[in-house]
Parts: structure tokens; sequence; C-alpha cells
């Protein structure tokens, strides 16, 4: 058993250990009281700013994409976190579920309209989505675009009380957008809205009484809704329509061709994704339409295409092509061989491969009466480093083509080209021998098409250019961008 004494000896030692640390403590301490002193007197610049630019930078920083959240922002300092704070805009995007973070961050969004990204998981008759409407309804006048995410059917926008003046745009993306309720649903009160997207399997039963249809000018139909076509005759001032699933989904066979004609007078844009897509042409009037995307393919069906424009009197001006990496050569020749718009002033070109891009360009100068009236081509989202130098040759040797008095000449009336490479190839411009051996390339492709550029032919390469550094020689691009009547050969 330890004696009294030993305990004692043991105090005294603790004690003396505490003395030695607590001045080590004090030293500590000195030390960093004097470290904070300098450190509050070093300015960092980006402090300096103007809370106005700052707050520009925020804006910028979170951008429409939303890829970083303001609270990131909140947390780097005080004077970050009272810019954030007093930033509204930051706040307009509205994605959480959760009441209390909603109760939270809709007020510092001030009277800026809001996008709100509704994932509706609650059950309607829960109490969180009861609250949750009721929250969001106190902001109904500030929405401006509502994308709606649900699971459990009869789920929509109109189920929420309020007035919807700001309401530009919605996305309806459903798993089961069928309401199997008994009540009757009123009509959206939305003055301004005007494009909305489906993305659904199924209209719910009232969907002709619960959306204000003629007022829409923009309409984006995705995932084989069985009803779409039976909205069209309720949307007669259409400007836009896009279509990503096939006209005959949902339409009998024994019914399709008792189809009443669908009349869209003021439609200007029209996009296919599909190639049975096409069969709507024979069912449509359209005296307005100007664009035209469509997937270029070996079924595109050219005989329904001469009839709709006969019938409508319109005057297809830009044609833009998506042309798959898997289609077959002879398919990409053949579908311009067959090709039927001789109206075509503009002319895109959605992501060739080096192969099709030389085709079509070949193409484009062999054929003496294939769009005639063409002004622009644009090659955009180019996958692979581009065939530069014998697309120039082609083009400069289709201008200097000498024709008879009654030939039409397709590249005679081009004005503009323009080339745009995807992000992969721009990736790739860091490797040396492909940078050096690409430059070498540019500089006598561009020779060649500065000599165009003084022909009058706008040369619109400037964005990748740019984006490729060193391979483009400075005064190579001072010549691109000098305008064709002071081009100097």
């Amino acid at each position: 058993m330890l004696s009294s004494r030993f305990h004692r000896v043991r105090i005294a030692q603790i004690e003396q250990q505490m003395h030695v640390l607590e001045n080590q403590m004090s030293l500590l301490r000195a030390e960093k009281e004097t470290i904070e002193d300098d450190l509050a007197t070093i300015v960092y610049p980006i402090l300096t700013l103007p809370h106005e630019i700052t707050s520009k930078i925020f804006v910028h920083y979170v951008d429409d994409r939303w890829r970083h959240s303001p609270l990131e922002l909140r947390a780097v300092c005080n004077s970050w976190r009272q810019v954030a704070l007093s930033t509204c805009w930051l706040y307009t995007r509205i994605t959480s579920r959760h009441v209390d973070h909603l109760a939270a961050w809709l007020p510092l969004s001030g009277d800026l309209p809001l996008t709100l990204d509704f994932n509706s998981y609650y059950p309607s008759s829960s109490s969180e989505f009861r609250m949750l409407c009721q929250l969001l309804s106190d902001y109904s006048a500030r929405w401006q675009s509502l994308t709606l995410t649900t699971i459990h059917g009869g789920v929509m926008p109109v189920h929420l009380p309020g007035t919807f003046s700001s309401l530009e745009t919605v996305y309806f993306n459903s798993f089961c957008w069928a309401s199997s309720e008994a009540v009757t649903i009123p009509m959206l009160h939305a003055p301004r809205l005007g494009a909305l997207q489906l993305d659904c399997g199924r209209l719910m039963s009232q969907w002709h009484t619960v959306l204000p249809w003629p007022q829409l000018t923009k309409l984006d139909v995705n995932k084989g809704l069985e009803q779409w076509w039976q909205i069209l005759p309720h949307t007669p001032n259409l400007e836009a329509l896009r279509i990503t699933d096939g006209f005959r989904n949902g339409i009998p066979e024994n019914q399709f061709q008792f189809m009443p004609m669908i009349v869209l007078p003021h439609l200007r844009t029209l996009e296919f994704q599909f190639i049975d897509c096409c069969d709507m042409f024979e069912h449509l009037t359209s005296p307005a339409l100007q664009n035209l995307i469509i997937p270029v393919t070996s079924d595109w069906k050219w005989d329904l295409m001469e009839p709709f424009v006969a019938r409508s009197r319109c005057t297809i001006r830009n044609v833009e092509l998506r042309i798959s990496q898997e289609e077959d050569e002879d398919v990409v020749v053949r579908f311009f061989e067959e090709f039927r718009l001789s109206s075509v002033r503009q002319l895109t070109i959605i992501a060739p491969t080096k192969d099709t891009l030389l085709l079509v360009v070949n193409t484009l100068c062999d054929d003496d009466h294939l769009i005639p009236m063409l002004e622009t081509l644009r090659i955009v989202d180019f996958q692979f480093q581009a065939p530069l130098i014998p697309i120039a040759d082609m083009l400069s040797a289709r201008s200097q083509r000498v024709l008879t008095e009654d030939e039409s000449k397709t590249m005679a009336n081009l004005k503009s080209f323009e080339l745009t490479f995807s992000s992969e190839v721009l990736s790739s411009r860091d490797d040396s021998e492909l940078h050096d051996d690409l430059g070498v390339q540019l500089d006598q492709a561009l020779e060649t098409l500065c000599h165009l550029q003084s022909k009058g032919l706008r040369v619109d390469i400037q964005t990748t250019f740019d984006r490729m550094g060193s391979a483009i020689d400075l005064d190579m691009i001072k010549r691109i961008r000098a305008d064709g009547d002071s081009f100097k050969t």
C-alpha cells in the first residue's frame, strides 16, 4: 500500500509540470495574438473589390447550370458571406424538398423570378407534401420556370393554390402523370406560359382542361407519350415543335389513315429525332415553317416532304442534319442525292465523322442542282481533326468553275463557312506531335480559306482557332478576321 508521502511527492511533480505547460501556453497565446494582428494587416485584393463586382463574380461562379452552391461562397469568409447573402439571384433556383430548408432559402431570393426543380417523392396525401405545397404557393406569382418530377399519380402544379402570373416554362417529367382523383382540377392560370416539355408515358384524363394549350408557342414531347398527337389541334399558336418519339406511337394502324389534318399556321421550327416521325408530314400543314431539324437515315421519306411543302406553301430556309457516327456512307450519299428542299439557304451538319464530312462537301460541290440557294454551311461539334485542306480545295474549285447560263451552282451563293470542333478534339491540342502537324495543315488550309474569303466567303472558324493556341499564327488570325473587301492577297 502506497504511503501518503508518495502521493504528496506526485502532486508536487504534477504541479511543476502544469506550471511549465502554463508558461508555454502563455508564450503560444502571445505569439498567436501577434500573428493574428499581422494577418489582420494583410489586404487581399479580392476583398478590396466593390460588393457589386464581387456579387457579379458570384453569379458567374454559380452560373445558369448551377454547378456550384452559394453555400460554398458563404463559407469562405465573413465578407463573402455578407455579399452572398445580399445577392438575391443566387437563391432563385429552388431544388430542396425540405420545408425548413425552403423556409430559410426563399426569403433570400428577394423579389426575383424563381426557377423550381420540384421533385415530389411525397405522396400527395402526406402532411409533408401539403406543407411543401403551401410554402411554395406563397411564392407562386414569382415562378418563372417549373420542372416537375413525380412518382405519385395526380401531382400537378395546378394542385397548388395561388397565381402563376410569371410562369413561362413548364417541364413535366412524370413516371405516372395520370390522375386517379375524382375531383375536377381547375385550369392553370398562367397568362405568360409559352413553353411546355412533356416527358411522360401518358396524359392525365383531364389534360385538355388543366393547361392553357392555345397560348403555347413551344412544345417538346419525349418518351412515348401515347396521346401527344391529340394535343396538336389544341395548340394553334405553336412556333416550335420538337418530337423525340415516333409519330405513330399509340395510334392504331386502322385509325392512322383517318387522322384529320393538323394546321399549325405559326410553326417556324420543327425537330424530329426518329425516322417514323416523318409520317407526320401526311397530316400537317405549316405555312410559316422555315427551320427543319431531322436525322440522316436511309428510310427518310422525301416523297412525303414534297406534297407537304406544296400543300403548306412554306419556304424552308434552314436545315439541320444529325448524322450518326454508325451511319453507313452510302446512306449519307443517298440521303443527299434525294434531298428535296431547293429553298434551303443554311445547312448545318451536326457531329459528322471525317469521312462523312468530306463526303457531304464533295456531294454538294459535285451536284450543280443540289441546294442551289445555299449561302451558309455550318459544321458543328466535329469529332475529329478537321480535313480543312480538302474542304478548302473543293470549295475553291467549286467557286472558280465556269458554268453555262442555264446551269445552277450549289456553291456559287455560299457566303459563310463555319466549323466548330467538339470538346474531345480540343482537349487533345496539348499533344505536341499532333499540335505541330496540325499547325502545318492549318497554315496551308487557312491560306486557301483566306483566298476564298477574298472572293466574298465569310470564314467563321474563329472560336475553334482561338482555343487551339499556338497552332495558329497570329497574322493568320488577323487575316481571317479581316473583311473580304479589305483583304489583300
